[in-house]
């Protein structure tokens, strides 16, 4: 009888044991295995749009972002043998950026027959315009009659979160008649410094078209800094200059 009940009595302990080991085991897999909510998860949670999209996260729904349009695009000659290409692009989406946006300009002649092919890529700003820049594009002997603008890539949107500011002051345009230079100064807004900023220069003409484009990049903008830019052409405008128009672009800064 006292064999029995401690076998009874051993059974019960055994099965205590067991049941016990099996709630922690069973806690430690559900712990191992559970995962936050994250932007990467492949799940619609948090406060997300879409699945890992829009929200508190940094890529954006397609829901969330409008296309961007191009107004127009041109090649204009900037030596007996270069020549410029510029898409004017707006961008509608007044938080969205890209980060590494594939272009592609295609040139063509009077034939309507391919004379030059240029592809690169762009980082796209929220809001505002877009100018697409592409020199030294070699023409020997011939004339694009021509320009094509096209996106070879699907754009990836995420949400630009900050909004540096700056100024263009001092613009002065002298020489149009025989050596164009357009002179400004940049103006940093902001209490840090900013780097890698580039500034395309538009001029037009009385009917509103571009006769004069350029590019140039600013290293460093000292916080609350100054920092002149030059842009100058070798030969005149083919009509006399109206306006002008400078668009500077600062790419995401790790502040």
């Amino acid at each position: 009888m006292y064999s029995a009940w401690a076998t009874k009595q051993r059974s019960k302990i055994l099965f205590g044991l067991v049941s016990i080991g099996f709630v922690i085991f069973a806690a430690y897999i559900t712990i191992g295995m559970y995962r936050p909510p994250s932007c990467f998860d492949r799940k619609l949670n948090q406060d997300e749009i879409g699945v890992d999209c829009g929200g508190g996260c940094s890529l954006m729904c397609a829901s969330q972002v409008k296309p961007l349009n191009t107004v127009w695009s041109r090649a204009i000659q900037a030596t007996p043998t270069l020549w410029s290409a510029l898409a004017y692009v707006e961008n509608p989406n007044p938080t969205g950026k890209v980060d590494a946006a594939r272009y592609r300009f295609t040139l063509y002649n009077r034939n309507n027959e391919i004379i030059a092919e240029k592809e690169n890529s762009i980082f796209i700003t929220q809001g505002g315009i877009v100018p697409v820049f592409e020199g030294r594009i070699e023409l020997l002997n011939q004339v694009p009659y021509r320009t094509e603008f096209e996106w070879i890539e699907p754009l990836v949107w995420t949400q630009m979160r900050a909004l540096y500011i700056l100024s263009v002051e001092e613009q002065e345009l002298s020489n149009s008649s025989t050596q164009p230079e357009l002179t400004a100064s940049l103006v940093n807004k902001e209490p840090f410094p900013l780097t890698d900023v580039e500034v395309v220069a538009i001029v037009f003409d009385v009917n509103n078209n571009a006769v004069g484009i350029s590019k140039t990049y600013v290293d460093l903008i000292s916080a609350r800094g100054k920092s002149p830019i030059t842009f100058s052409w070798t030969s005149p405008f083919t009509a006399p200059a109206e306006r002008w128009q400078l668009i500077v672009r600062v790419p995401t800064q790790d502040n």
